[in-house]
C-alpha cells in the first residue's frame, strides 16, 4: 500500500517522517539514494530528495535537516512548504 495515496498521513507527519527527512538528507549532502530500504514510505523518501532537488533548482540554500532528531518547528514548516511547491505529478509519486 502507497502511504501517499491512503490518505492516512498527515502532511505534518509525512514530512516529520525519518524517511521523507532521510532522502531530503541524502540530497543535500550528496549521497547515494537509498529506495530500496523504506519498504511503504519509499515515496516518502523519494519526494524528500525531490523536494531538495526543487529546492536545489529554485538556488534556495538547502538546511540542515536532522533525521533522527527533533525537528524544529519553523524548519518543518520549511519543509512542508516546499513540498507543496513541488507539482503534482512530483507530489504523486511520479
Amino acid at each position: 500500500m502507497n502511504i501517499s495515496k491512503a490518505g492516512a498521513v498527515r502532511p505534518t507527519s509525512y514530512v516529520n517522517s525519518r524517511a521523507f527527512r532521510s532522502g531530503y538528507e541524502d540530497y543535500r549532502t550528496g549521497k547515494c539514494p537509498r529506495f530500496t530500504q523504506w519498504g511503504q514510505w519509499d515515496v516518502a523518501y523519494e519526494e524528500g530528495r525531490l523536494t531538495a532537488a526543487a529546492l536545489t533548482g529554485k538556488g534556495e540554500a538547502l538546511r540542515t535537516i536532522p533525521t533522527r532528531a527533533k525537528v524544529d518547528k519553523q524548519d518543518l514548516r520549511w519543509l512542508l512548504m516546499a513540498r507543496y511547491a513541488l507539482p503534482n505529478k512530483a507530489r504523486a509519486g511520479l
